[in-house]
């Protein structure tokens, strides 16, 4: 995995620009646990290291994820949501609100494994998300919550 960071380190427009296909590939055709665990590791490190740069994908890589947060492995699902939720702190507000959309509807009409899916994304989002505040002052929470003016 340190090499991997070594190169994300070295990341330009153009190197993201064909990093994100890939890596939404990867996500999605991922096989065995050590693949998706790292997959959404380097989610993480995108938001962290180069969010300017990841900023336009951000919404595209966090569909994705949504798509396979549902895994059999209760660690897999639990590293997805936690890549959502970093997702979510550069993603755009329209894009947070879908993904939040998706978590309820799955929370209260989904089975045992979309439940507790669900509930992660919730918590990571709400952990992630709730750290910023929009220009009215009010938290990024009371915004997905529907209080904001």
């Amino acid at each position: 995995m340190s090499a991997i960071e070594d190169l994300l380190d070295k990341l330009d427009g153009p190197s993201m620009a064909k990093l994100v296909p890939q890596l939404t590939k990867a996500i999605r055709t991922s096989l065995s646990l050590p693949s998706k665990v790292g997959c959404s590791r380097v989610v993480v490190n995108l938001v962290m290291r180069h969010p300017v740069l990841f900023k336009p994908y951000a919404d595209e890589v966090a569909k994705a994820l949504l798509a396979v947060v549902k895994d059999r492995s209760e660690v897999v699902s639990r590293g997805y949501a936690v890549a959502i939720g970093y997702t979510c702190r550069i993603a755009a507000d329209k894009g947070v609100l879908r993904i939040v959309g998706w978590a309820k509807k799955n929370y209260w009409e989904g089975e045992e494994r979309e439940r507790r899916a669900s509930g992660a994304v919730l918590a990571a989002v709400y952990k992630q998300y709730a750290q910023f505040s929009c220009p009215c002052m009010c938290s990024r929470a009371d915004i997905l919550r529907g209080k904001c003016d």
